[in-house]
Parts: C-alpha cells; sequence; structure tokens
C-alpha cells in the first residue's frame, strides 16, 4: 500500500490519459468510498447495498 501512494500522482496521471481510464479511477474511488462507510453494516445491508449497485449499473448500461 504505501508503494501506491508513493506513485498515486503517476498512476492517476497514466489513467486520466483515456476515458476507460479515468472510469476505472471513478470506480475504485466509490469502492473505496463504500468500503469505508458500510465496513461496519450488516452483512444483510451490504449485500442489499451491492445488488442495488448492480441494477443500476445494468440499467445505466442499456438505456
Amino acid at each position: 500500500m504505501e508503494q501506491f501512494f508513493k506513485y498515486a500522482s503517476e498512476i492517476i496521471g497514466a489513467a486520466a490519459s483515456s476515458p476507460l481510464g479515468i472510469l476505472a479511477l471513478i470506480i475504485l474511488t466509490l469502492g473505496v468510498l463504500a468500503y469505508f462507510l458500510f465496513r461496519q453494516a450488516s452483512e444483510a445491508t451490504r449485500v442489499l447495498i451491492f445488488v442495488l449497485v448492480l441494477v443500476a449499473q445494468k440499467k445505466g448500461v442499456t438505456h
């Protein structure tokens, strides 16, 4: 993890050079945020949130 923070600016710069890289950074950021927000939640709550994210993703792809 220390290596990640050491080279974070280079990783972000390389990822920002393409639209898919930016999308990947957004997904990773939201995943880390969700982890910290819901790490104390019950298993049922985490499963519900996971299902809601999948449904939202599916709706976004098909429309």
